[in-house]
């Protein structure tokens, strides 16, 4: 019986030692809704850990292409011929005469 009690008290400081440290490190809420946070997840130990966490992971910003490619941001990602370099083109306009520019 006392393994048990042991076992669970050691899972729920876990727990909320984990998502205190997901509240701490979050940067979507201010510091009073940190407070409020800490407070749901120690009175609350299991709902709250929970609920903190669950929250957490739900409204993390998600990364889009054009976050993390700012060069075009109608950019899919996809290798096309209009992704690559166009410097082996340059000098074929206009060299009709088949002496490459020159």
């Amino acid at each position: 019986m006392f393994a048990l009690l042991a076992v669970l008290v050691t899972i729920v400081l876990v727990l909320n030692t984990c998502a205190t440290f997901v509240a701490t490190r979050s940067l979507l809420y201010d510091k009073k809704q940190k407070c409020l946070q800490y407070l749901l997840i120690w009175l609350l130990p299991i709902f709250g850990s929970l609920l903190v966490w669950f929250f957490a992971h739900e409204t993390k910003p998600r990364k889009s292409p054009s976050s993390t490619n700012n060069q075009n941001r109608f950019d899919d990602g996809n290798d096309r011929l209009d992704n690559y370099s166009s410097d082996i083109f340059v000098g074929d306009s206009g060299s009709e005469s088949g002496d490459g520019g020159h």
